[in-house]
């Protein structure tokens, strides 16, 4: 079977919350601490136990790893870090309802208490809600096409009939794309394995928020689930935003859509055209400048074409006007106008966080290009935190700065690592040390609040 890009089976979707008042867990997993915390800091999974932590279903379920000689091995543990399973796992996935796993490299099922619902005697497992799985048998790898298995609550296996080319993919909408392997045509099958809509298009998307990209002979548009356009296979590029569609015909008319009615609102024309949708903007280039536009066609921004433009915290954007290493980072606001702080670079870590990055950069002239250039000093780089009227929270100190959770983060130094809020206040660190072997150890930094970390 013929692998698709982007068909990875297994995602971490559909998570599901246990209980109405379930706990957010933070998850740490570094190469030298792994953790379960609680987002006061407190240790639920102290470092030292365990290779691995991520997070199954938020507040609820978590796999754990162990480092064998075989590879990692994961168990299912609930959010007090109690094991629901053994360490037998070689991956832990949830999907929908239930937990699938990898043994021995097939997959099968457990209930998300880790009751067993099917043995790992599939090549793709994906869930069809309601106890119910779609399933592979036969080799996923090779170039013969392979049969949609439906299984019912229960177990019971029933062959659809339907064939495909490409791996499984959770089911979106009720739908899961499939490639007829006789037409080489894509099309969707429903929860049981049967054709939804029939095997017509070039490409086929996920659908999301009752809408797919999919394309005729290679022009893109948007479908709903029973197949019907919303948006006509008219363009060369589409690509859906925050509320926006932008689309365009060629490189010469660029069309932006209304994600709620699919109606298109704007239309710009120009020659030698790029776009792209960036949040809920539109940002379109030509030989003459960048610009930014809402839905409705309302230019925002105009700036060099040569600039490039990224979705920032909240409903900011990151508008990058220069030279790397040069001080050309800045934060646009929702109306357009630009925040007067400049970095060298800014990666948006929350809704209303950003990490910016400073190090050491020497400015010369490249008579090669014609312009000033930058040397940098790539060892010197670190990052800090900003809220995002540009105020800083923490200096440039640190390796690594990432979201672990709401209004929590985690900061990344030579002494280690700390567990901080919103304003920067420590909540728990976990030290790295190097002992008479050379290897690194984690311990509890003494007399800080400590704290298991997730992801």
């Amino acid at each position: 079977m013929r692998a698709r890009i982007g068909g990875l089976i297994l995602l971490l979707l559909g998570l599901l919350t246990l209980g109405a008042a379930a706990e957010a867990r933070l998850c740490v997993s570094t190469e030298t601490c792994a953790a379960l915390l609680a987002e006061d800091g407190r240790e639920i999974v102290a470092p030292g136990r365990f290779d691995d932590v991520y997070c199954l279903v938020d507040g609820a379920r978590y796999a754990l790893g162990t480092r064998t000689d075989a590879g990692m091995r994961y168990a299912l543990a609930d959010a007090d870090g109690a094991l629901l399973t053994a360490a037998d796992y070689e991956m832990l996935a949830a999907d929908g309802d239930a937990i699938i796993f990898r043994q021995a490299g097939g997959y099968g099922a457990m209930t998300l208490d880790g009751e067993p619902l099917l043995p790992a005697a599939y090549t793709q497992l994906v869930s069809a809600g309601e106890g119910a799985f779609l399933a592979l048998t036969t080799p996923v790898n090779d170039d013969t096409a392979d049969q949609i298995v439906s299984i019912a609550a229960g177990g019971e296996e029933t062959p659809t009939g339907v064939r495909t080319a490409i791996g499984l993919e959770p089911l979106s909408d009720g739908r899961m794309p499939f490639l007829d392997p006789d037409t080489e045509l894509y099309g969707y099958v429903d929860a049981q394995g049967q054709i939804a809509i029939p095997a017509q298009f070039s490409h086929a998307g996920a659908f999301e928020d009752g809408a797919a990209r999919a394309a005729l002979d290679g022009k893109f548009g948007l479908i709903d689930p029973s197949g019907a356009w919303r948006i006509a296979p008219e363009y060369d590029f589409l690509e859906r935003g925050d509320g926006i569609v932008v689309a365009l015909r060629g490189s010469t008319a660029c069309s932006l859509f209304d994600e709620a009615t699919f109606s298109e609102c704007f239309r710009f024309e120009s020659a030698g055209l790029r776009a792209a949708a960036v949040g809920s903007f539109a940002a379109i280039v030509d030989d003459g400048a960048l610009r930014v536009y809402t839905v409705d066609g309302t230019l925002l921004l105009e700036t060099s074409p040569s600039a490039t433009l990224t979705a920032g915290a909240g409903d900011q954007l990151i508008l990058a006007d220069g030279e790397w290493g040069a001080a050309c980072a800045a934060v646009v606001q929702p109306d357009g106008t630009m925040l007067e702080r400049r970095d060298q670079h800014l990666l948006a870590l929350s809704d209303d966080r950003y990490a910016f990055a400073e190090m050491r950069a020497a400015a010369y002239y490249s008579d090669a290009l014609e312009t000033i250039r930058y040397s940098c000093d790539y060892e010197s780089l670190r990052f800090g935190m900003m809220d995002a009227s540009g105020r800083e929270i923490l200096p440039a100190e640190f390796l690594e700065i990432y979201a672990v959770g709401q209004d929590r983060y985690l900061t990344v130094a030579e002494d280690g690592l700390r567990l901080i809020d919103a304003d920067g206040e420590t909540l728990w660190t976990c030290l790295q040390q190097v002992n008479t072997s050379g290897e690194n150890e984690t311990a509890a930094a003494p007399g800080t609040n400590p704290v298991d970390a997730g992801s």
